[in-house]
């Protein structure tokens, strides 16, 4: 009894092919919105913890649980971190009492205590290429700002792969936060002596608020 050969269908090589082209070009199309969006979204989630960490700190002053608290952005060959660091009662008494001004240092011996958080990240870069630090007090009255930072109230961050050739973010569109009139991953942190923390992202023109 003959048995009767059964029709199996397959794809040619030819329309293997054809498919893993098409793969190809689609992948090749996307990879670039992936990759700007990923960016994108590495720079505002540490645009947003360094938010938080200014309005953490600041809060922690006007509390009294460190009357005397800091923002710190401290840099090592080229990469950073960020701290939050907090003066107790007892130390800032101290000082005051012995006729100390208080001042915004970014030396670790200045202040009593650890570090109360560290944030860092490989994958943003800041508009700052020192040693810098904002300061909060519990009434405002010693509000500082060192470094980079002296007389600032505000400061950016974007995407590493947007950074200057100093390692800095640009901070206009002539600098490069506008390219080809592509809007660069790129967002500014605004703050004053209580914190109030406004956060805004880099439009292709302007600064718009979160």
């Amino acid at each position: 009894m003959r048995v009767p050969e059964k029709n199996i269908k397959g794809f040619s090589l030819l329309e293997l092919i054809v498919v893993v082209a098409i793969v190809g070009i689609i992948s090749a199309a996307a990879y670039p919105n992936f990759s700007g969006w990923r960016k994108d979204r590495e720079t505002r989630t540490f645009t947003e913890k360094v938010a938080n960490l200014f309005s953490s700190m600041s809060t922690l002053s006007q509390r009294g649980s460190y009357p005397y608290a800091q923002v710190l952005f401290k840099f090592d060959q080229g990469a950073f971190k960020v701290y939050g660091r907090g003066m107790l009662q007892d130390s800032v008494s101290q000082k005051l009492n012995a006729g100390t001004a208080l001042t915004c240092s970014t030396g670790s011996s200045y202040w009593s205590n650890d570090e109360i958080k560290i944030i860092e990240s490989d994958q943003v870069a800041i508009s700052i290429d020192s040693d810098s630090a904002v300061c909060f007090s519990k009434d405002g009255s010693y509000y500082k700002t060192m470094g980079d930072l002296s007389g600032e109230t505000t400061m950016i961050i974007c995407a590493k792969s947007v950074a200057l050739a100093s390692g800095e973010c640009p901070t206009t569109a002539a600098d490069g936060l506008t390219v080809k009139g592509v809007a660069q991953q790129a967002y500014l942190i605004k703050w004053n002596r209580f914190s109030n923390i406004v956060k805004k992202r880099w439009g292709g023109s302007a600064w718009n608020i979160q």
